[in-house]
């Protein structure tokens, strides 16, 4: 039974997790693509050098403020702009889930790409109306796995806790409640009681017995009695 309640524990803590993170890189992703100093940037074409170089930066700064794996921007033809890796700029991205966040729609995906299996949030990136490429901002399910883990022990911790504070308020009530029962054991009061109820009724059928042996019985008066 316990190991039943642990595993529906584990496998609660994983989606709360996952969704969790889902919700932190979409906000972040959505963060990005809202830039309107990106937004003019990634509309020039074609790409200037100080433009590339903005898109850069302004993209690790976000992820190095925001603690997660990667933030990519890329273009309408999935070529990276940013990358935590410089080296991977230019090349395009990695995963084959980028094609909705192509056609302007915003989504969550699981996939494997440059640093390995990742939790992505996608979003297009607009201009005056016009999509001019997408971000993407991945977690590592590694990492969310790690959360998932921290979550689990400190959830454990807090029900064992729990359980002992409980198991050392029954001790002590039951020290309390023997102390007031003069020591005890509920067996042995059930048998005094048993015995105090046998005494009783055997008090009063003796009592019984002696008034009935005591009375004198009811005589019936005579023709002459004056009453």
């Amino acid at each position: 039974m316990l190991l039943v309640i642990l595993k529906f524990i584990q496998v609660y803590e994983g989606d709360f997790v996952h969704e969790d993170v889902s919700n932190r890189a979409q906000a972040i992703s959505r963060l990005v693509a809202s830039n309107s100093k990106l937004q003019d940037w990634m509309a020039r074409s074609p790409l200037t050098p100080e433009g590339l170089e903005g898109i850069q930066r302004y993209s690790e700064q976000v992820r190095l403020a925001t603690s997660v794996e990667f933030i990519v921007i890329f273009d309408n033809h999935g070529k990276r702009l940013s990358h935590p890796n410089p080296s991977k700029i230019g090349l395009h991205i990695q995963g084959a889930d980028e094609s909705g966040a192509l056609r302007g729609e915003e989504y969550i995906s699981v996939s494997i790409g440059a640093l390995g299996e990742s939790i992505r949030a996608f979003t297009p990136i607009f201009h005056d109306g016009r999509q001019v490429g997408a971000v993407v901002t991945g977690i590592t399910t590694a990492n969310a796995k790690t959360l998932t883990e921290a979550r689990m022990t400190k959830m454990l911790g807090g029900i064992s806790l729990v359980f002992l504070v409980g198991f050392l308020a029954i001790i002590i009530f039951s020290r309390k409640l023997k102390k007031t029962l003069l020591g005890m054991e509920p067996e042995e009061i059930a048998l005094q009681n048993h015995q105090q109820h046998g005494l009783k009724v055997r008090a009063r059928r003796r009592a019984r017995h002696r008034c009935c042996r005591a009375a004198p019985g009811r005589q019936r008066p005579s023709a002459q009695d004056p009453r």
